[in-house]
This record gives C-alpha cells, structure tokens and sequence, in this order.
C-alpha cells in the first residue's frame, strides 16, 4: 500500500502547525484530544483526515452549539 505524503504528515509536522511540543500532542492524543497517530512502515504519522475531522470537531465546540443548526 502506497500512502502519498499530501495524505499523511509528520507529528512534528502537525507540532509546528499548530505550535505546540511533541510531548504536549502524545499527552494529548492518548486522552483523545487530538488526532491519534499511526505507524506506517518505522514512521509515525497522522491522516491529513483525522486532522481535518478533528478541526471541525474543534469548530462545532468553538461554535456553542455542537454541530446543530
């Protein structure tokens, strides 16, 4: 199975975009606040789609109202 790099990205990718240490993201992942990463070959990484549902996770939260209309 072949997984394009636009699919994927590094926890150290995902630390820099959202500006906080490795250590705060592996604390945070365990307890399910942030996007679970996977191991693909000897690299961890995480699916660009788990980040992008847990964006929207974090936009419904932000929003007060859970989702609904």
């Amino acid at each position: 199975m072949h997984i394009q790099n636009s699919t994927v990205m590094t926890v150290a990718e995902f630390c820099d975009k959202y500006r906080i240490d490795r250590a705060s993201y592996y604390r945070n992942a365990k307890r399910g606040r942030l996007p679970a990463a996977i191991k693909v070959g000897g690299s961890t990484r995480i699916l660009v789609s788990d980040e992008e549902a847990w964006l929207a996770r974090q936009r419904s939260v932000s929003s007060g109202n859970g989702g609904a209309s």
